[in-house]
């Protein structure tokens, strides 16, 4: 008799939690976003042939949706939605006939390229001089947990860039010795998100070159050449 009742509690038992997990709706997808890219979010729940459902959104837009809501309808196994710039944080809702079920989203910072220290964004040296470091500010935002990769680069115009090989760290510590005017600016690459942006350039203004000498020898060959042959007036 005793087994008996344990059986059947038991029973009662998995039916409530059985039950419990038929009504439960579960969003799944990434809680740390980027703004203005697209994430896949997946709905989960035991529907039947009665079931409807909604998507809301906040801090987002729904892809292929004008409103920030669906309609109520049949329900999808899945949500496309693009997180927005300039917020913090966002959230995705479901409205169904199972129940509700929201899930909130960190929206990370938009990438800050960073800014060139205006000490040293602007120079002026003497031609074939070594220029001094340019400093740059650190990036910020770009992910939720960013990996910054740096890489300076030079030009003579400031159309046409190319990296300095080996200067890789936040601040360019050794841009050369230089006989012309050169600009360099910092290329950063967020590595979560595959973003890229550019500090402004900073510029280092260089000098003409001296003016050559004649050697001694030259110098006195015009001379002796000038007195051999003197100017004849009429």
């Amino acid at each position: 008799m005793q087994k008996l009742f344990y059986t059947s509690l038991l029973l009662l038992l998995a039916l409530s939690i059985g039950t419990t997990g038929y009504s439960q709706v579960l969003i799944t997808g990434p809680t740390c976003v980027t703004p203005g890219l697209a994430y896949q979010y997946r709905i989960n729940a035991v529907w039947d042939s009665t079931s409807t459902m909604q998507v809301c959104v906040s801090g987002a837009t729904i892809n292929g949706v004008a409103g920030s809501c669906t309609v109520t309808g049949k329900p999808a196994p899945f949500v496309q939605v693009s997180w927005k710039t300039g917020l913090s944080t966002g959230s995705v809702q479901i409205h169904s006939s199972l129940g509700d079920a929201t899930l909130n989203v960190t929206i990370a910072a938009p990438l800050q390229a960073g800014d060139i220290d205006t000490s040293a964004g602007l120079q002026g040296l003497a031609y074939n001089t070594l220029a001094g470091a340019i400093h740059c500010t650190a990036v910020t935002g770009g992910s939720c947990n960013p990996v910054y990769n740096y890489q300076w680069q030079r030009s003579t115009d400031a159309v046409h860039w190319t990296d300095i090989q080996g200067s890789t760290s936040q601040h360019l510590l050794t841009p050369g010795i230089l006989i012309q005017t050169t600009f360099f600016r910092r290329k950063t690459v967020e590595s979560s998100s595959g973003q890229i942006v550019y500090s402004k350039p900073a510029t280092v203004f260089v000098g003409a070159p001296p003016p050559t000498l004649l050697p001694v020898d030259s110098i006195a060959h015009v001379v002796g050449t000038a007195f051999a042959h003197p100017l004849k007036s009429h």
